[in-house]
C-alpha cells in the first residue's frame, strides 16, 4: 500500500513538470556529456551569460539559457514580472532540460548568477513535491540578502 501511495505521489510530481514549449538548447559539437541550465541575474539579458555558456558547450554540454520574464528587453513586461513568474520560468527550463538529460542518460546541472541562483534555490527548497533536482548546482554571487546601502 505504501509503495502504491508513493507511486501516485511521484506521478503527480512529474505530471506538473511541463517543459518550455520554445526551449532552445545550444548543443555541443560532439557527444553530449550533460545538460546545463544557466540562469542570468537581475537586469541582465540571457546573453550576458555567454562567458559561461560558450565554454560549457565547448566542453560537451548542452546548454539551456533560462530567461526570467521581463528580461527580454521590454520594460513594461519587466515592471509586471513577479517571483511566481520567475519560478515558473525556471521550472519550465528545468523540465525541458530534465527531459533532454533523461533521454541522453546524462547528468543535469545548474549555473545561476545572482537572482537566477536565488530563484532556483527557492524553487528547489520550497517545492519538494515538484521533484526539482540537479546533479550539481553552481551559484555565482547569489542574492542572499538585501542591504539598505552598499
Amino acid at each position: 500500500m505504501l509503495f502504491l501511495l508513493f507511486s501516485v505521489i511521484a506521478a503527480q510530481a512529474q505530471a506538473s513538470c511541463e517543459p518550455l514549449p520554445n526551449a532552445r538548447f545550444e548543443m555541443p559539437n560532439g557527444a553530449m556529456k550533460g545538460v546545463v541550465v544557466v540562469a542570468h541575474g537581475l537586469n541582465h539579458r540571457p546573453d550576458k551569460m555567454d562567458d559561461i555558456v560558450n565554454p560549457l558547450r565547448a566542453q560537451g554540454y548542452a546548454v539551456l539559457r533560462a530567461v526570467l520574464s521581463g528580461h527580454e528587453g521590454d520594460m513594461e513586461k519587466f515592471k509586471k514580472a513577479s517571483r511566481e513568474q520567475w519560478r515558473n520560468d525556471l521550472l519550465g527550463a528545468y523540465c525541458a532540460a530534465r527531459a533532454l538529460a533523461d533521454q541522453g542518460k546524462v547528468p543535469l546541472h545548474f549555473v545561476g548568477y545572482s537572482i537566477g541562483a536565488l530563484i532556483n534555490s527557492d524553487l528547489v527548497e520550497s517545492e519538494p513535491d515538484l521533484g526539482v533536482r540537479y546533479d550539481r548546482m553552481v551559484y555565482l554571487a547569489p542574492a542572499v540578502s538585501v542591504k539598505a546601502a552598499s
